[in-house]
Order: C-alpha cells, then sequence, then structure tokens
C-alpha cells in the first residue's frame, strides 16, 4: 500500500481500486489509474501517468468583459499490468508483467463565458497495444466540461459542475464500441478555523459529490469475455487545500489532497486519491 501511495505521488494521477468489473484494455488510459478485479479473481492493474503543459491561463475582465482563452496539453500514458503484489516490487517492474501500453494526447481548451461560469472542451485521440501484438486498438475520447460558482452561502464556496463525453475504442479485429457519459455534480470548499493549519497555512475544507449516467450499459470485459454492465456511478469526495497556496510535498506541489469513494448499482466500487479539483479530472 504504501508502494501504491508513493506511485500515486509520483504520477499525481488518482489511483482507484474497484471490484466486481474490468476495463477493456484500451480504455485504461481513459479511467485511470486503478486495480480492478473481477467476479473470477482475475485481476489487471493500470497505472496512468498524465504528463501536461499549460499552454496559456485563461482570464476574465469583469470591467470590460474582455476573455482570454486558455489551452492545456495532456499526454496520458495507460500502462496494464498483470499483477501488483505489494511485497514483490520486483515483479512488478519485471518486463514480463507488462500486458498493455496505450498513449492518448489531447487538447483542452478553458473558455471563462462569465466572471462565474467556465467551459472546457476536451479531445483525445490515441493507439495502445498488448505487449504480446495479439491485439492493437484505438482509443479517443471528446467532449465539454462545464464549471458555473454558484452565489455563496457564508463562508463556504460552492460550484455546479456538468460534463458530457463521448467515449470509444476501436480494436483492429473486434468491433468498436463506444459511450456516452453524461455526469452533474457539486463541489463544496469551506474555510477551516485558524486553530487548523498546515505549515503554518491556513486550510480549506472540500467535498464533492457527482452522479455519471453511461446512456447505456457499458460492459466492463477482461481478455474477450463480459463481465459486468454498469450504467451510473455515484461519487463523493474529500480533501484539503491550503488557502490560496499549494502543499508543497518533496519534490510535488499539489493543489489539494483527499479521497474519492465510488459506487455503482452494479457493484463496482473504487476509492480514489485526488491531488487536485474533481472538475481537473472529469
Amino acid at each position: 500500500m504504501r508502494f501504491i501511495l508513493f506511485l500515486a505521488f509520483l504520477l499525481s494521477v488518482p489511483v482507484s481500486a474497484q471490484e466486481g468489473g474490468n476495463i477493456h484494455w484500451a480504455m485504461a488510459a481513459y479511467f485511470g489509474t486503478g486495480a480492478y478485479k473481477v467476479s473470477d479473481n482475475k485481476e489487471v492493474y493500470v497505472i496512468r501517468p498524465t504528463p501536461r503543459w499549460t499552454i496559456k491561463e485563461d482570464a476574465f475582465d469583469a470591467d470590460t468583459g474582455k476573455r482570454t482563452f486558455g489551452w492545456r496539453f495532456k499526454a496520458p500514458i495507460a500502462i496494464g499490468l498483470h499483477k501488483f503484489e505489494f511485497d514483490d516490487l520486483p515483479g512488478i517492474i519485471d518486463p514480463d508483467n507488462l500486458g498493455s501500453v496505450s498513449f492518448v494526447p489531447g487538447i483542452e481548451m478553458s473558455i471563462p463565458v462569465t466572471e462565474r461560469w467556465t467551459l472546457r472542451p476536451i479531445a483525445n485521440v490515441g493507439w495502445g497495444s498488448l505487449t504480446d501484438g495479439s491485439e492493437t486498438a484505438w482509443s479517443y475520447w471528446a467532449g465539454i466540461k462545464s464549471r458555473y460558482q454558484l452565489p455563496a452561502l457564508g463562508k463556504m464556496n460552492w460550484d455546479l459542475l456538468n460534463t458530457i463525453s463521448y467515449v470509444g475504442y476501436s480494436p483492429e479485429k473486434d468491433k468498436q464500441e463506444d459511450m456516452v457519459p453524461l455526469m452533474i455534480g457539486l463541489d463544496f470548499s469551506y474555510p477551516l478555523s485558524e486553530n487548523l493549519t498546515l505549515g503554518g497555512d491556513a486550510l480549506n475544507f472540500n467535498w464533492h459529490a457527482t452522479y455519471t449516467y453511461y446512456e447505456k450499459d457499458m460492459d466492463f470485459v477482461v481478455q474477450r469475455q463480459t463481465i459486468e454492465s454498469v450504467k451510473e456511478a455515484w461519487e463523493v469526495g474529500f480533501s484539503i487545500a491550503k488557502q490560496g497556496k499549494r502543499i508543497d510535498f518533496w519534490r510535488f506541489s499539489l493543489d489539494r489532497i483527499g479521497l474519492g469513494f465510488q459506487e455503482s448499482a452494479a457493484g463496482v466500487r473504487g476509492v480514489k486519491l485526488y491531488f487536485r479539483s474533481v472538475f481537473e479530472y472529469l
């Protein structure tokens, strides 16, 4: 477990552990880092670092109404492993443990519609392969994210979040699969007592709740066998952040540190580590 936590800080991506279903390896870059377990105890492990470069920051001038569009480049790299045993580090990094590799770069645009409302169109497309060469596939997703800052309730700030996406993969041999996830959620932030500090800096307590509807039953599969269908999922999460500052940890600079808990009607459960707001991960 300590190695998983260290790896999560190293890559600055969420870590999740889910039971009850699995995902096609070609979708690993979309679903992200995780340890996925199916009903017959077959397991697959995914590590997805996501390097990102901000080309230009967005801005909105409330006095003149002038907008500056922001641009960001992301490069998710998904690595599928056959096993991930905490007490066997040499086994984890053994080349024979590598099952699949995918690279799905993309661009994210940030549009400040008003001082409170931001839209973010996104588009990713890339390619991956099983390491034994038995299958290759294209992976892709596109959509738009929305964040609207609602009027403050006393000291509490809160945002309305929405996304609509088109997500799919096209394997070399089998048929194309896709889905259209729709998400709605709320993201809250509240300043903690001045007596509660981190490194002498005041803190905010953040929490979020989201609901995702996949538009149709989404088959979670492994080794071309359908295991489970998921049509909707809930998530609640909690995190701590410094007020107006980032959290410096060793050589890393984080927006926040927190956990998210997922649940679906089909019994798929998960836990994520958060180092940015949920809006950044959507």
